[in-house]
């Protein structure tokens, strides 16, 4: 499959990545230290908030860039044509100008919104929002 092309099923192979958006480790001197000290790194780098897909060359060139050349790389050269088949990954691109906590936290809501309605079982909602705390 080709980044270009629309799945509609997503097949984790080889070459698609995870990508962590505020990156693992951060290149020294990057806008990802002065936005994030390491308590709050810490706390969101691995967040399913902070996680997208990309296709492998994708990933190995967005790496631990700053917020504004990953965008880059999400959208491409022609911000009209956005060049990833993953809809997750493009709406990084259209719906945030920045990355910092309150991007992560309204990102977070988002996927919260979406996911949450398929992991729940009929009936045993209240079981589960008893056993874990997601919020």
């Amino acid at each position: 499959m080709t980044d270009e092309e629309k799945p509609h099923f997503i097949a984790m192979d080889a070459e698609t990545q995870v990508e962590h958006i505020l990156p693992q480790t951060p290149k020294r001197g990057s806008q990802w230290n002065a936005d994030f000290d390491k308590e709050k790194r810490e706390e969101w780098v691995n967040h399913i908030a902070n996680l997208t897909l990309l296709k492998r060359k994708k990933n190995a060139k967005a790496l631990n860039m700053d917020f504004d050349e990953k965008r880059k790389i999400y959208g491409g050269k022609d911000p009209s044509k956005v060049i990833s088949c993953y809809d997750i990954t493009k709406e990084l691109y259209s719906d945030y100008g920045k990355w910092d906590e309150k991007s992560l936290q309204k990102r977070y809501d988002f996927l919260y919104e979406i996911i949450t309605p398929i992991l729940h079982i009929e009936g045993q909602e209240e079981e589960y929002e008893d056993d874990f705390d997601l919020e």
